[in-house]
């Protein structure tokens, strides 16, 4: 097939696209996606053109994430195309706050109108059809989150509470796939971390757990740009013991926590149950999972991430 067209499966409006071929390769440009994508002739040909509907749209929400958190041609493979198949479509509720911040970023200031077929609004709402955008942007003004109307006036924009919400949001990572892990580094604790990284892919998120990870970073450097990044933190406050059974506070640990909360992130807080006594007191007032085992550890906090934070997009796959 001589057509570069075979690399296209989102052509809502008539959005402005480029494509290069690179060695069977296809770079897409897209601005209804915010950015591009990259995937195979092999793989093009054979699977964007049997894609639904929704998994169109499922799939370009993956897209416009992955372009946010800075990849310029995520690359589509037939990983990603099964988890997107196999996966549900993103709930009202996350396609709303998903859409509010992509105004946010539109906006800089509450009141500042933009228009309500922006390009880059489709794939933030995971919509194909603008019939089902405007009924997502009705649901966000009659929550108080937008002015204006959607369907009849050329603009919407952020009311003051939709402004809040969104400088809320921002500081959440909504868009962030990955869970960060802070723990203590030591062979004690290897397969309560194996536990840990099994739980957040249970979850559907992807772990960073820097003791299994290579880097050429300074690591307080590396820590702090990976928490940034992150949807979650998973804190397990678990420490050594004194040779007079004094508990060794992972000062790091501590740290980390604290960091993630200033940036507005959510921390899961767990221990394991013959540690317990040794927490500082400053954290005794959170949440903790209490654990014996790693399979314990790895069930319960899968169920809390799930709960709290939400399942993640590569659930079940």
């Amino acid at each position: 097939m001589a057509s570069l067209e075979v690399f296209l499966f989102h052509q809502h409006q008539n959005s402005p696209q480029s494509v290069e071929e690179q060695g069977g390769i296809g770079y897409v440009t897209c601005a209804a996606l915010g950015g591009g994508y990259s995937i195979s002739r092999e793989l093009a040909e054979a699977e964007l053109s049997t894609l639904t509907e929704k998994q169109k749209s499922k799939l370009s929400f993956w897209i416009y994430q992955q372009n946010l958190l800075g990849l310029k041609h995520p690359k589509i493979d037939a990983k990603v195309l099964s988890s997107i198949k196999s996966s549900p479509m993103p709930t009202i509720t996350r396609r709303i706050e998903s859409l509010i911040l992509e105004i946010f970023r539109l906006s800089e200031t509450p009141g500042k109108k933009v228009p309500p077929f922006s390009d880059s609004f489709f794939a933030a709402a995971a919509c194909l059809q603008k019939d089902e955008l405007i009924g997502l942007l009705e649901y966000a003004i009659s929550d108080g989150l937008l002015e204006g109307k959607a369907d009849d006036y050329n603009s919407v924009w952020l009311s003051l509470a939709g402004f809040k919400q969104a400088e809320h949001l921002r500081g959440k990572n909504i868009e962030s796939q990955q869970g960060f892990i802070s723990r203590w580094f030591s062979d004690e604790m290897e397969q309560a971390g194996a536990a840990m990284r099994l739980a957040i892919e249970d979850a559907g998120y992807s772990p960073v757990d820097l003791s299994v990870e290579q880097h050429i970073d300074h690591l307080s450097d590396k820590i702090i740009s990976e928490i940034r990044r992150s949807r979650f933190v998973v804190a397990d406050f678990t420490c050594p013991r004194s040779q007079d059974n004094q508990g060794l506070h992972r000062g790091g640990v501590y740290y980390e926590a604290g960091f993630a909360r200033g940036a507005n992130i959510p921390v899961i807080w767990t221990c394991r149950k013959d540690r317990l006594e040794d927490l500082h007191f400053d954290v005794q007032q959170f949440p903790m999972i209490l654990w014996s085992q790693p399979e314990e550890l790895r069930e319960k906090l899968a169920l809390r991430l799930s709960a709290v934070i939400g399942d993640g997009p590569r659930r079940g796959n």
